[in-house]
Order: C-alpha cells, then sequence, then structure tokens
C-alpha cells in the first residue's frame, strides 16, 4: 500500500500504514521502511498529550509527523523562536508545552519580566529588598 507522509508499509501484503515513531517524521510518500523516518534531534520532540476519559489520564505519544516542522523544541529546557531550540532564559519557565513561544513563557516564582517580549528575567528579591 502507498502511504501518505509520516507514515511507513514495510509488510508484505499489508494493507495498512505504520506511524513514524516518536521524535521522528517522514516527509515521504510511498515509504517502505521505518528507517525512512528521520530523527527530529537531541532538542526537539514531536510531543505527547494527555488523553483524558473516565478512567483516568493517559499519555499519548504524537506520532506519524510529515515535515520537520512537526518537531518542537522540548519543554523545559527550551523556548522556540521560528527556527531555532533556545535555552530557557534564567527566571523563565518554559514548562508550558513542547514548543513554547518567547510570548507564551511564564515567569518563575519571584521573578518577573517587563514585557512579553523580553528575554530578561529579572529576580523580585534583589528589586524589592526588605519585604516578603
Amino acid at each position: 500500500m502507498d502511504c501518505p507522509t509520516g507514515k511507513y508499509n514495510d509488510g508484505k501484503g499489508e494493507f495498512f500504514c505504520k506511524n513514524c515513531s516518536l521524535d521522528t517524521f517522514s516527509g515521504t510518500t510511498k515509504a517502505t521502511s521505518n528507517a525512512q523516518c528521520k530523527e527530529c534531534g537531541e532538542q526537539r520532540t514531536t510531543s505527547v498529550y494527555t488523553l483524558e476519559d473516565g478512567n483516568g489520564s493517559q499519555i499519548v505519544p504524537v506520532t506519524g509527523i510529515s515535515n520537520f516542522s512537526g518537531c518542537l523544541c522540548k519543554r523545559e529546557i527550551f523556548y522556540q523562536n521560528e527556527t531555532d531550540c533556545l535555552d530557557c532564559p534564567p527566571g523563565g519557565d518554559c514548562t508550558k508545552k513542547d514548543g513554547v513561544a518567547l510570548v507564551e513563557l511564564n515567569a518563575k516564582i519571584g521573578f518577573w519580566r517587563p514585557d512579553p517580549l523580553s528575554l530578561t528575567f529579572s529576580d523580585c528579591s534583589v528589586g524589592f529588598t526588605g519585604t516578603d
């Protein structure tokens, strides 16, 4: 079977396509091997999402990605500009989601920044000494 991008079929006579796995992607149509799925890279992930149902929650990996733009900068360590993964700035909280943009960064407790486009997070204890 001819598979769309993000999928491959490596079994003779099989009539279904398999997704490229977590943290991989493929822009190739008619892929015949998992080897045609390319790694996103050490700083990137295709991410996961939480599926809520009546029995609790389940972490589900995002698979079957068809191009590199689906490889997001990993949360906690990086934030993402249009092309690169950049180190999370000191005092910034990059844990909101994978692929978080600069304007989506929150300040860690005890820090603040003057506007959403600022990379500088100031320590409140330095600016406001003498108060709790």
